[in-house]
Formats: C-alpha cells, structure tokens, sequence
C-alpha cells in the first residue's frame, strides 16, 4: 500500500524471512518468469506485490516460526504446528 492507503499491485518489494524451530527454509518464489534468483534464498523480491514462502519441517514435533521483513513496511511472524 502506499502512504494514503491505496493497494499498489506493481510493487516490487525485498522481503527477508526468518525461520526457527523445528524446520526449515524450502523455498520462495514470486511468479515472475524473469526472476533468476534462487529459489532457496531466505530474500525474494516481490513480484506484482506477492511473494512466498515454502516450509519444511524438521521431521520432529514442534513449532516452526516464520518472520517476514520488509523495508518500509510492517514485519509479519507465523507459528505452525508440526506433527
């Protein structure tokens, strides 16, 4: 969004993910077809405002916590449950 609260769909945006607990960093994309970037970095940049993250669990019980940074923007924290 920018500064007056209007969705910007072109943005292209860096976002950092952290992950800890029990798992680990799977992938990330971003559906553009001209990002060369790899796909196990912990950083993609967003493409028409949108980005993801892959977890893969550890194999153990637990908890896998997951934050996302962004310059300019809030950042985001997730946990989930593995089994």
């Amino acid at each position: 969004m920018d500064e007056k609260g209007n969705l910007v769909p072109n943005a292209d945006i860096p976002v950092q993910f952290t992950i800890g607990g029990s798992g680990g960093l799977a992938g990330t994309g971003n559906a553009n077809p001209a990002d060369m970037m790899s796909f196990t970095q912990p950083k993609r940049n967003t493409f028409r405002g949108k980005c993801l993250v892959v977890l893969r669990p550890s194999g153990s019980a637990g908890k896998i916590s997951l934050e996302a940074r962004a310059e300019g923007l809030g950042s985001a924290e997730i946990a989930v449950e593995t089994k």
